[in-house]
């Protein structure tokens, strides 16, 4: 398959599912994964995380050792870089996911001085510290002849420490943990997740919500009406409306939403992402208006890209075996780039979508009456609420 993904870690649930149905993987599948790049405070990570070809259940690990990282503390993001250090002086090129979502949880088993730069400060952190008995007795117009940097360089080497290139010394002062890594992928308890806010105070609102779930959300951030308070869309079920439901600021049209797409079936799902994909999201109302007309449409998932067009119409031209032998002397990128050009094909990370009456897919609206719009827009009402949650 060409099918292709990319991804920022961690990632939202249906972010990740989204991932698995644009490469058309199944929960058990395998695929090659690689790291582009990490956040400037990470980039110790850089082309030290050992991918290639993995199970999905990889990216679920890779996904929660994000989540973990993003979690964690200054002295935590610091004891942390110091373990991987460790792991590669000892001469491996590479880190499994697996051995750095346990260092990720084992951040308290390492000593931080952050004020230690090099091995004569180390050294002097030592001796200053009473930490090597050989020296308690020293008397003390001895000190400032002593070598600090030899004793510092003794005692790192001897205990495995490292130094960090922006400053602070990390030891591992008992055995690293094994944590958890039972992952079991679920479904969401919800299709669209609104984080409701008022001030300092936040609320989770799963959607589609009843009238009731919905008051409750205001109460819980002491609001008194939905003007009162600020909605941002923390995951959906189709991650391509997240930044559309934000914008619009509109509970009702965010509980709208929910509600047709709970209501998409598992064909109808890809397709309405295609079509999103194809047409662009200008605005939440716009997107709802889409789903009204996903029976015009034909997805086809096997095409990932002009080779995989060129490849089917030339197999349907000649005849599979036949295609197989004229493989190797047929530009199949520019044959199928023809195909593609002829049957008004979009191409999206879902696959090919196109116009059952072969239109090109965005002129779909543009033909519509203004009796058919008005049709469409009946079939959607917008949820009521208790207490108005228009702006």
């Amino acid at each position: 398959s060409r099918a292709y993904a990319t991804l920022s870690l961690p990632a939202t649930p249906y972010e990740l599912r989204d991932t698995l149905d644009r490469l058309r993987a199944p929960e058990n599948a395998e695929m090659a994964m690689e790291l582009l790049r990490t956040a400037p405070d990470v980039n110790f990570l850089t082309d030290r995380v050992e991918t290639g070809t993995c199970k999905v259940a990889t990216l679920h690990l890779l996904n929660a050792l994000a989540e973990r990282i993003a979690q964690m503390d200054p002295m935590e993001r610091s004891a942390f870089e110091g373990m991987v250090r460790m792991e590669l002086q000892k001469e491996k090129p590479c880190i499994p996911v697996t051995r750095l979502y346990d260092l990720a949880f084992s951040t308290d088993c390492c000593h931080v001085v952050p004020e230690v730069t090099d091995d004569a400060g180390l050294g002097r952190f030592y001796v200053d510290g009473d930490f090597l008995p050989e020296y308690e007795d020293v008397p003390e117009r001895v000190f400032e002849h002593l070598d600090y940097a030899k004793i510092g360089r003794e005692a790192r080497e001897g205990e495995g420490g490292v130094f960090l290139p922006g400053g602070g010394y990390v030891v591992q002062h008992e055995e690293f943990r094994e944590a958890s890594k039972d992952f079991v992928p679920r479904e969401p308890d919800y299709v669209v997740l609104m984080e409701v806010r008022r001030g300092e105070h936040t609320a989770l609102l799963k959607m589609p919500a009843s009238p009731q779930e919905m008051d409750a959300a205001l109460d819980a951030v002491g609001a008194g009406n939905w003007p009162d308070v600020t909605l941002r869309c923390a995951d959906c079920k189709v991650p391509a409306l997240m930044d559309a439901i934000t914008d619009s600021g509109n509970a009702a049209h965010a509980n709208r939403a929910a509600l047709m797409l709970e209501h998409l079936d598992d064909k109808q799902l890809p397709m309405y992402k295609a079509l999103l994909e194809a047409r662009g999201v200008s605005s939440l109302e716009d997107a709802l208006e889409m789903a009204d007309w996903l029976d015009q449409y034909i997805l086809t998932p096997e095409y990932a890209s002009p080779e995989d067009v060129g490849l089917s119409h030339l197999q349907n031209l000649v005849g599979p075996a036949e295609a197989a032998q004229m493989r190797p002397f047929v530009n199949l990128y520019g044959f199928g780039e023809s195909m593609i050009q002829r049957f008004h094909y979009s191409m999206t990370p879902y696959g090919a979508i196109e116009r059952r009456d072969g239109e090109p897919v965005r002129e779909v609206f543009d033909k519509q009456t203004d009796e058919e719009k008005t049709a469409g827009n009946n079939q959607t009402k917008p949820h009521r609420k208790h207490r108005n949650p228009t702006r």
